[in-house]
């Protein structure tokens, strides 16, 4: 702290010998703090020094004899105890917010003021960067009120005290003080204030690093000027406020501060023993399962294809219809079948007629060869027979059609071999399940396994995998493995297509690796590791 200042702020109206001997002692005392070149000495003065607390007191001693002595109060003396008096308050705090209320509750109570912002910056350029704002306590609310957000009018009013860097009062003292203190003006009205004091906080390196507004102060002692009050404050406090952001703790220091409070005393000790609970009950064994998606698949196929070349006469089933053995899926057209069955049929009568005529001439040769040509449209005609009475295609087993709804092609032409409809027997199913690649490490063949299928959401099911695919399949963009298992239905209530959800038993594992090996892995894959 400067020495000039402190007397200049602490000596106005008293040239008493005693009250220049108490201003040389807090000077004395402030000095401890400080270095040769007015620097703050760190490690007594944020370390805390029961040296200079005991100093301070007895300064503050020999103040109140200073004082109480005659029948009047030396205004020097009770300037300087206010600043000697914050000081001491100002001492035992390490963090520059809870500096600033103390200052502002401080000055609040000893000056009866409704209302004290105590505003702090970090350059000079800069508006406020912290800022505390103190109410007194009223009727409707006794208790006092600290805010540490600022509204547009309290903030411009901070800036503009900033900018002009000297006292300023609200009414002004003099006709010319109005200039520039406009915003200090509109603050003063939208709170219906009688008086209003503003005072520029400027620490040992003469640089500006707060403000103090004060909304109707009343001190005890009215014949003492306010203004010398608040001036003789603001030395220490400015100096206190910009140590403590000099030497205010990293992110990391405040963390580990924060922690070490936190595991101090009665709720350290609670601390420990959740912690060691937690620890405990992460290290408990559970049921470890792996889940994926799954899909129910028909445990085998029967193909029906179109016996002949013809177009399709009619349809009578659609993909998903349930169907017995032997019902009539589709039925063919047999007019072509039926023409070419009756140009076969003259032309076995022609060859017959002809045999007789033969016979009849005596002509051996000829009738042999007519026999053999009567014999080659016989075998054609049953030959067409038989084609003609598999028109009607039917379901060579009991099951579900999968695959064919041709109800939309009828008449159309059919090529003999092709695939009209493909039915899967019911009764037995398969079941895939889809696992992550990220699982595949877990799972193994002759895991048990339950599933649960969206159509019978309140429904489970249990098997065995059989066996679990060597190589990925994408799914939904993601690589799965594929795990196979075989589901017994007898009641017939699964359908090929029915989709759900499959966990697999993997054994037992404990409850914190069961909830961090996931996020762990992605970690390490996002990292590289």
């Amino acid at each position: 702290m400067h020495p000039s200042r402190v007397s200049h702020a602490t000596r106005i109206g008293s040239g008493e010998e005693e009250g220049g001997s108490a201003v040389s002692q807090y000077e004395s005392i402030t000095n401890r703090s400080s270095d040769a070149d007015g620097r703050a000495v760190s490690g007594r003065s944020l370390a805390g020094s029961d040296d200079a607390t005991a100093a301070l007191d007895a300064a503050m001693h020999l103040l109140s004899r200073l004082g109480q002595a005659g029948d009047s109060i030396d205004p020097a003396a009770v300037v300087l105890a206010d600043a000697l008096e914050l000081q001491i308050h100002l001492e035992s705090h390490r963090d520059l917010h809870d500096a600033m209320c103390e200052a502002a509750g401080w000055m609040g109570r000893s000056w009866s003021a409704r209302t004290v912002i105590v505003g702090f910056i970090d350059s000079p350029e800069s508006p406020c960067r912290d800022a505390i704002v103190w109410h007194c306590p009223t009727a409707e609310d006794p208790e006092e009120r600290i805010e540490s957000k600022l509204d547009s009018q309290q903030d411009a009013a901070l800036d503009e005290a900033l900018r002009r860097g000297e006292p300023t009062w609200f009414p002004p003292r003099h006709p010319g003080d109005r200039c520039g203190a406009l915003a200090i003006e509109r603050l003063a009205n939208s709170i219906d204030a009688t008086l209003l004091l503003t005072v520029p906080l400027v620490d040992e390196r003469l640089r500006c690093c707060g403000v103090v507004l004060l909304v109707e102060p009343s001190p005890p002692d009215p014949s003492i000027c306010i203004q010398s009050r608040v001036n003789a404050v603001a030395v220490p406090l400015a100096e206190k406020l910009s140590q403590l952001y000099r030497h205010r703790p990293s992110r990391l220091q405040r963390w580990l501060g924060d922690l070490g409070k936190a595991i101090s005393g009665r709720s350290g000790t609670i601390l420990w023993c959740s912690v060691v609970c937690l620890c405990l009950l992460l290290m408990i064994p559970i049921p470890y399962n792996i889940h994926g998606q799954c899909e129910l698949l028909p445990s085998g196929r029967r193909f029906v294809v179109a016996p002949v070349d013809g177009p399709l006469e009619s349809s009578r089933v659609r993909r998903g219809d349930s169907v017995a053995r032997g019902d009539v899926l589709a039925v063919i057209n047999a007019s072509e079948m039926d023409l070419e069955l009756a140009a076969l049929e003259a032309e076995l009568a022609r060859s017959r007629k002809a045999i007789d005529t033969y016979l009849a001439e005596s002509k051996t040769a000829q009738q042999q060869l007519a026999e053999l040509e009567a014999e080659r449209f016989e075998l054609e005609s049953q030959l067409l027979r038989h084609r003609r009475s598999q028109l009607q295609l039917t379901s060579p087993i009991d099951g579900v059609v999968i695959r064919g709804d041709l109800r939309d092609a009828e008449d159309a032409p059919l090529t003999r071999g092709q695939t009209l409809f493909e039915v899967a027997p019911l009764g037995r199913q398969r079941l895939e399940i889809a696992i992550p690649q990220s699982e595949i490490a877990y799972a193994a063949a002759g895991s048990m396994a339950t599933f649960r299928l969206h159509a019978f959401a309140d429904r489970e099911w249990m098997t065995t995998v059989r066996r679990i695919h060597r190589t990925a399949d994408v799914k939904d963009r993601e690589n799965v493995f594929i795990a196979e298992a075989v589901i017994d239905d007898p009641e017939h209530l699964l359908r090929p297509g029915m989709k759900g959800r499959a966990w697999i038993e993997s054994g037992t594992a404990s409850l914190g690796w069961v909830m961090l090996h996931r996020p762990i892995a992605r970690l390490r894959v996002w990292l590289g590791w």
